[in-house]
């Protein structure tokens, strides 16, 4: 996402929304709540993917990876876990979903 690698913005809220399976990501104009319009919340999306559960643009994997690179999502983090397995790093999945 190019997003990523833009300058910090601080008038702006990163926000994603966990699903079970499927999660949504948003940028929010940072103010109160009581003050939000329509036009102060960003749906981002991903693109299309093929293999998944949704074609939908704006739905992507329930799964986050932290990288030394930066934060990345859905099956671009599930590569970058199978990469790192030796380094002990885990993707992080949907908080619904336990496991120990």
């Amino acid at each position: 996402m190019s997003l990523l690698n833009s300058p910090k913005d601080k008038s702006w809220i990163g926000c994603i929304d966990f699903g079970t399976a499927l999660s949504k990501v948003a940028l929010v104009k940072r103010k109160p709540t009581s003050r939000l319009a329509a036009g102060d919340i960003v749906p981002l999306a991903i693109g299309a993917r093929t293999g998944v559960a949704s074609q939908n643009a704006f739905l992507l994997p329930s799964l986050v990876y932290v990288g030394d690179d930066g934060l990345l999502f859905g099956e671009e983090a599930h590569r970058a876990a199978l990469r790192s397995e030796r380094t002990g790093r885990q993707p992080f999945n949907s908080p619904k979903q336990y496991q120990h």
